[in-house]
């Protein structure tokens, strides 16, 4: 139906609620508070940053420490091994005074046999003593150096004293190989001085059993000759020994075997033959004349020499000298 003009309008209808407010976002602490005093800081940035300086903190630390005994551990352990290898340094050198005053030279142009083979036995046990010595010195030597090569990775704050040592660990090895052959050789020396001395010893029974008129002793002597001579003469063939000594032991050799080929002719009554026999023997002495020995022990030292320097100049080093 229409409605009349003039007629009021109906009211419009009311407008939509408003939309609710926004959240505030979280408010931050105030500076200060009510009273006047610092706000605290926000409790969560506050954990991170804490807990990553004290990470830190914890790691260096622990680096620190780590370190600290690595380093300590590793100057302990060189320390250990530089001090036996000092001592073992020290030991080598401490017998070179016994080992230069070793027995090195021997006349073989002796008159009293009994003395000759006390003094042969003396040489024999002097040197044998030194070989010992050197074989014990040796031990800790080469024990020392292999442990310097250990733990190289724990060691290397000392690497540089490590390094010397063995250096100088390696020249006493020379030394002592240098000795040890001096050693050997000297040994040898003296067992053909005994051998020499036992054979000079069956000359001087003989002759005193001839004197005597014990012609069967004097007999029983000789008869020792051939063997005990050969054996002196085998013994003479090594490198220390010039070769005037080796012709003059199988001169010596030879003539005494024309001597008990001749005391066995004169004792079957062969006079023939022991008057060529005796003839043969007077020809093998002037021939045994014409060998010069008088330099003999002149070029023994000559051989040794060049081990005695080598001795003396790696034990030198060796003391870092």
């Amino acid at each position: 139906m229409d409605l009349p003009p003039g007629y009021p309008p109906p009211p419009p209808p009311p407008p939509p609620p408003p939309p609710p407010p926004e959240e505030p976002p979280p408010a931050e602490a105030p500076p200060y508070n009510y009273y006047g005093q610092p706000g605290a800081p926000p409790v969560r940035r506050l954990s991170r940053q804490l807990w990553t300086i004290l990470t830190a903190v914890a790691v260096v630390a622990l680096l620190l420490v780590v370190g600290a005994a690595y380093g300590i551990a590793g100057y302990a352990t060189a320390g250990s091994k530089l001090t036996a290898a000092s001592r073992a340094l020290d030991t080598a050198s401490s017998h070179r005074a016994a080992f230069d005053n070793a027995p090195s030279t021997f006349d073989i142009q002796r008159s009293d046999a009994k003395a000759f083979q006390s003094d042969a036995a003396a040489w024999v046990q002097a040197w044998s003593s030194q070989s010992t010595t050197i074989t014990s010195d040796q031990g800790p030597l080469t024990t020392a150096g292999g442990k310097l090569r250990d733990q190289q990775w724990l060691t290397v704050v000392r690497k540089g004293s490590l390094d010397s040592a063995s250096g100088r660990l390696d020249h006493a090895h020379k030394a002592l190989d240098a000795a040890k052959t001096i050693a050997v050789d000297r040994q040898a020396e003296g067992k053909f001085l005994v051998a020499y001395s036992t054979f000079l010893n069956d000359v001087e029974t003989f002759i005193t059993k001839e004197q005597s008129g014990d012609s069967l002793g004097a007999l029983a002597a000789a008869s020792q000759f051939p063997a005990d001579a050969d054996k002196a003469v085998s013994l003479s063939g090594d490198p220390q020994f010039p070769s005037e000594l080796r012709a003059y032991m199988r001169s010596v050799a030879t003539v005494f075997k024309d001597l008990v080929d001749y005391l066995n002719a004169v004792t079957k009554g062969d006079d023939a033959a022991a008057k060529s026999l005796q003839a043969k023997t007077n020809d093998d002495i002037n021939a045994g004349k014409q060998i010069d020995i008088s330099q003999v022990s002149t070029k023994i030292d000559e051989f040794y020499q060049p081990y005695i320097d080598t001795y003396h100049k790696e034990l030198s080093l060796a003391a870092g000298r």
